[in-house]
């Protein structure tokens, strides 16, 4: 299983099967990449975890963080930011351990 990015929207792609869930922003929104964030250990499925977006819609003029079930593809969550997020805003996981070797 993988998470595409497909703007205005994402989508999640089954590799083994093809089968394909879309999620769409919605008119004048736009987000940027979203991020997958398993479940606690003993998940039962490869899915099961969270998704996060961040979203801005153009009509409005405010920016959200979106937290999705992903097996479900649903919304959750979405907060209200107090402040636009770019679209070209990505979120990298960095262990201590690597940290640790930063110059």
């Amino acid at each position: 299983m993988t998470f595409a990015f497909a703007n205005p929207g994402f989508a999640k792609v089954d590799l083994a099967t093809g089968e394909m869930q879309k999620f769409v922003y919605g008119d004048g929104k736009h987000g940027g990449e979203p991020y997958f964030i398993p479940a606690v250990e003993g998940g039962s499925e490869e899915d099961e975890g969270y998704v996060l977006a961040f979203m801005y819609d153009e009509i409005v003029g405010s920016s959200e963080l979106i937290i999705m079930n992903a097996s479900g593809m649903e919304v959750e969550v979405a907060v209200q930011l107090p402040i636009r997020v770019s679209y070209r805003f990505h979120g990298t996981f960095v262990g201590t351990k690597s940290l640790e070797f930063q110059a």
